[in-house]
Parts: C-alpha cells; structure tokens; sequence
C-alpha cells in the first residue's frame, strides 16, 4: 500500500526532463562528531550566503576562458536557488518542489570550494544517507538566531523531541529581539520555513522507507497520529487508554497530572458559571488544547513540509498532512514499524541483519578449489569468532557502539524496515581477497550496506589488531570520505 501510494504521488508529480536533485554540503572538521552541520546548512541556504556559489562549485583556472566561467558560475548559482527553493520555497505554481520531494537526490560534500573532483564521493546512496542520519542526530539542537541568541525549535523528551509551543517560541522570540514587530515577524517566519524543511527531508526519506529510516524520536506517537493520520485526542477511533500512554512524554503520569488534577474542576476558573471539566472533555478539548493545538505553529509546518508541494495538505491541523488521507486506515504501530527505524538497536538486531560473503575478489580469484575452501572456512570461523566477539563486547562497553557500527557500514544509524515479501534489510560482510590488504582497516561500502574485511591472513590471529583497526575505522565514520 506504501509503495502504490508512492508511486501514483510520482506519477502525478515527477516531471520527466528534470533529473535528480543536486546538493551541495560544507563537511564538518574531522574532530566533529556529524559529516555536516544542520545549523549552518540550514542558515547558509535560508540567507542565501554568497560563499555557497563557490562551493557548489570549484572555481576553474586563470586561464578558463570567460565563457566558461560564466558557465560554470551560473550552474553553481542554479543548483544554491534550487536547494533553497526545495527547502524553503513556498510558492510552488510550477510544481518543482513536489517534482523534488518525489526525486532522487544527490549529496556531494565538500571541505572547501578547491577540492578536486577526484576526492569527492559520487553519491549512489551512501551520501545521502549520512546527511539523511546527521540530520536527524542534529534535530534536537536546531535552533534559529534571534538577535544575539539561539532559539530551539525542538524540546528534549522522554522517547524523542517535541516542537516548542507557540507561547514559548513568542515569548523567546520578542525577549530576544526587544524590537519593530517586522523583525518578530521575520524570526518567526525562519522558525515555520525551518520546520517546512525539516518535514520535506522527512518525506524524501518516508519515500525511501526500505532504505532511509527516520528514527521514532524524531516524531512522538501522539504527533505521529495527528500529521501521518489525521487523528487527534477525542476522535473515536483514538482510545483513551493509548492517548494516555502517548501524552506520558509530555505530561508524566498523566492519570495524576491532567485527569485526577482536572476532573470536576471548573473549565473556567474566573467564571463561576463555568462548566466542569469530565472525562469526555478532558479528552476531547483539554488534552488536544495542552498538548496539540498549544504547538500548531511548528506542527502546522511540519504537516506542511510532509504534503507533496504543501498542496495536499488541508488548512485544518487536525486533518494531518497530505500523507493522512491515505494513511488513516493504516494502524499506527504499523505506520511506525514502516517508516521509522529503531531508534534503540539491540546486539541480537544487528547480529541477525549481518549476512557474510566469502572469498570476494576484484578479478579473478586464483588457486585451486581445495585453496579457496581452506580460505572460506578461515573467514567462517573470523565471522563466527573475532567478529561477533568484538561486537559482543564493544557493545557491552559502550552504548552508542551498535549505532556507530550500523552506521559505518550503511551510513545510517537506524535498521529500516521490511515490509512482508520484500528481501529483508542486510549488512554485507564481505571477506575481499583484493581489499583491503591483510591488516588494514576494515572499508565501507555505506551505498550498497556492505563492511569489507581482508580474505586472507585477516589479522593474522591477532585479535587485538583487528579490535584497533576496528576502532580506527569507526572513528572516521561521521565523515563521508573516498577511502
């Protein structure tokens, strides 16, 4: 039904002619933990900073002719009005931006504006799925300057991240500001394109649910009903006993905190006619009012930013965005199991996701069948023992270790997941008789979900030294490199 869904949006709205969609990012320093940085992303694109045109692309030599120049200097100008158009563009009479929405992108990361083309990654999925897992390891700390300051857009919860309240966002706003009501207004304007962006990210990523998980903390279920489903607190088919478990983020021990605290109390406190607050209102317009219609700003984007072209979507936020008319009938549990990734793995996760391939080669392989069965049952036994062993008790030590491992080898930090009847998700082993040499690090292939180890030799039965070559290589894995 996902993938019906999916298709019929992109033959409605993928214009032929067009291509795939080209972006460009400014890596982060080795020393960060994340290939690129949101914020600057963001920021750079929505002020349309000038040294985005010499990123995008590098600047040919002194002795180019002009018409060259001009060339390349207007492809580069296209390709920044292009991104900026798809993240926050918000008149779409053409149609580019559901076009976009529905397409492949293209990521291409860059140090800086002279690296040679020779050292950039070409993106056959691996790239964007690190901006896709950086994005959403960085979500929690988007923010927007107001003034001086930093203003977050998201609130850390109990289970993942809740978009700040409008009363909130104002007040921080206008504090920080202290000005004309044009500049709140602009401030304002930043937060809801933001939010837009963030959801049409979102939506490229739902388009590709198989391979780009978006993990559950990034939308909470009672958010996750509302924008996916178009069900909101007090609808009938929303039981009480799951709106309670889905409002615990925000309100811990809500048959305390909302039900007992409000229940026979008045409605109005400063009118003494006022009606008294019963089970069925405190479902029907209390909780809804606290915990929903209180964020309808960011919310309202985020359904915006999650409806191809912001054309599907109804101006009511309770009718969720474009994807809930085709979605409602689809239970959340499933809705969640489909598009989200895990976003806590366990060790037996991972352990049943890693599939070996024995005795790879570039060319062809050399020796005789006897050699190559020796071979195989040396790589059998360095999976079964050194490898296992080492993610047994990597994982015992340290709590990210899991994510950082799925994420070196697939470049991204969540299992997706896969629907009946599809071939199940799988990490590749790959034991490689060509690369890398015995010893060496183990390489990444993150476009085709696939970490290759030596064939031969391995780590010549030093365990120790495939531990610190595993190490090493884990190290460098928030970076998108040609290695």
């Amino acid at each position: 039904l996902m993938a019906a869904y999916i298709s019929s949006l992109k033959a409605k709205h993928v214009k032929k002619g067009l291509g795939d969609i080209h972006m460009t990012v400014q890596s982060s320093p080795p020393s960060s933990k994340t290939s690129f940085s949101l914020q600057d992303f963001f920021d750079s694109y929505y002020d349309e900073n000038p040294s985005l045109k010499i990123l995008a692309e590098k600047p040919l030599s002194d002795d180019a002719t002009q018409r060259q120049k001009n060339a390349a200097a207007k492809k580069a100008a296209t390709e920044v009005a292009n991104t900026r158009r798809v993240l926050f563009g918000d008149d779409d009479e053409t149609g580019y931006i559901a076009h976009a929405m529905l397409s492949t992108w293209k990521m291409t990361f860059k140090d800086s504006a002279d690296q040679d083309i020779e050292d950039i990654a070409i993106d056959q999925g691996g790239p964007l799925k690190q901006f896709k897992g950086d994005c959403w390891k960085q979500l929690n700390s988007l923010s927007i300057p107001v003034g001086e300051k930093m203003v977050r857009l998201f609130e850390d919860g109990e289970g993942g991240i809740i978009p700040t309240r409008d009363d909130v966002l104002e007040h921080k706003i206008k504090s920080n500001i202290r000005s004309s009501k044009e500049e709140v207004e602009k401030a304002t304007e930043r937060a809801k394109a933001y939010t837009r962006a963030v959801g049409r990210i979102m939506f490229n990523s739902f388009q590709e649910f198989d391979t780009h998980a978006v993990p559950r903390s990034t939308m909470l279920p009672i958010f996750a009903n509302l924008i996916l489903r178009g069900c909101i607190p007090g609808d009938e088919n929303y039981e009480r006993d799951d709106v309670l478990k889905h409002i615990v983020p925000l309100a811990p021990n809500p048959e305390e905190n909302v039900i007992k605290l409000h229940i026979d109390k008045k409605v109005d406190e400063d009118d003494d006619n006022s009606k008294l607050w019963n089970p069925d209102s405190i479902f029907e317009q209390l909780i809804p009012d606290e915990f929903i219609r209180s964020r309808s700003l960011l919310l309202g984007c985020l359904e915006d930013g999650l409806s191809v072209g912001g054309k599907e979507k109804s101006s009511a936020l309770e009718k969720g965005s474009g994807l809930a008319a085709a979605f409602r009938t689809i239970p959340l549990e499933a809705l969640q199991k489909i598009l989200f990734g895990k976003s806590t793995m366990t060790l037996e996760d991972v352990l049943a996701v890693l599939e070996p391939e024995y005795c790879k080669c570039e060319g062809e392989l050399e020796g005789t069948d006897d050699d190559l069965s020796v071979q195989q049952k040396g790589q059998e036994q360095f999976f079964e023992g050194e490898l296992k062993r080492y993610l047994t008790e990597e994982a015992c030590k340290n709590s990210d270790f899991l994510e950082d491992f799925v994420q070196f080898c697939t470049g991204s930090n969540y299992l997706p997941f896969a629907s009946p009847g599809e071939k199940a998700f799988k990490i590749i082993v790959e034991f490689n008789f060509t690369a890398p040499q015995p010893g060496c690090h183990p390489l990444a292939h993150t476009c085709v979900n696939t970490i290759r180890l030596p064939g031969t030799l391995m780590y010549f039965d030093d365990y120790d030294l495939f531990h610190d070559k595993m190490e090493e290589a884990l190290a460098q894995c928030s970076r998108f490199d040609m290695v």
